[in-house]
C-alpha cells in the first residue's frame, strides 16, 4: 500500500510461497446481532483486538476481516519469508485467545480455522478511495475451504502445512474430505501436545 501511495504504481507482487490462515469466529452472529447489535459487535471487535496483538511474528501480516472471517498471511514481505510454523503456533494462539473469552457459561463462541501454504498473487486492488492490499490464487481458495470443512473449535490444514508443524505440536490425519471445487484432499488436524 505505501508503494503505491508514494510511487503511483500498480502493486502486483507473485509470491512463491505463502502461507493463509483462516479463522472463523463460531457462536457470535446469533439472533441477538439484530437485538442487541452493540453487545455482539463490541465482542468481535474484543476478540480482533487480541487477535491483532497476537500478530508478533514480522513474517505474519493481517490481510483482511469480513464480518467473523479473520485472515493472515505469511510471507507477504520478501524482508521476512514464510515461516509455516510460526502461521501454526499462531493458529493455536487464536484458538485459545477465543477459548478464553468464551470461558463463562453464558458464552458458547468457537472457532474453525484453515491452514494452507503456497504460491499466491498480492496486490493492490483500485484505483483511489479504500486501496486495499489482498492476496489471490488456490493456496488462498483451498485455506478458506480448510476453514469451513473444519470440525468445531479445530485447527485445519493441508499437507503442506502438516509436514512442517513445530516441535511439541502433533497433527491427526490424513482425513480424506470432498471438498467442493476440489474434489477429495486429504487434509490434518493440528493439536498442540
Amino acid at each position: 500500500y505505501q508503494r503505491r501511495v508514494h510511487g503511483g504504481a500498480s502493486i502486483i507482487d507473485s509470491l512463491e510461497c505463502a502461507g493463509v490462515l483462516f479463522i472463523r469466529v463460531e457462536g457470535v452472529e446469533t439472533p441477538q446481532m439484530l437485538t442487541h447489535p452493540k453487545h455482539v459487535l463490541g465482542l468481535i471487535n474484543h476478540i480482533y483486538g487480541l487477535f491483532d496483538e497476537a500478530l508478533q511474528h514480522p513474517s505474519l501480516h493481517k490481510v483482511k476481516h469480513v464480518g467473523v472471517v479473520y485472515m493472515v498471511c505469511g510471507g507477504l514481505d520478501p524482508a521476512h519469508p514464510c515461516d509455516i510454523s510460526e502461521l501454526v503456533r499462531l493458529a493455536i494462539r487464536l484458538r485459545q485467545i477465543v477459548a478464553a473469552v468464551a470461558s463463562t457459561p453464558t458464552n458458547t463462541y468457537s472457532v474453525r480455522i484453515g491452514l494452507h501454504a503456497g504460491p499466491l498473487v498480492g496486490a493492490v486492488i483500485g484505483q483511489q478511495h479504500a486501496l486495499v492490499y489482498d492476496v489471490f490464487g488456490d493456496v488462498v481458495n483451498t485455506a478458506s475451504r480448510m476453514m469451513s470443512h473444519a470440525p468445531l473449535g479445530s485447527i485445519q490444514c493441508t499437507h503442506t502445512i502438516a509436514r512442517e508443524v513445530p516441535e511439541g505440536v502433533t497433527v491427526r490425519g490424513p482425513i480424506h474430505l470432498q471438498v467442493k471445487g476440489k474434489g477429495g484432499v486429504e487434509t490434518y488436524l493440528v493439536d498442540p501436545v
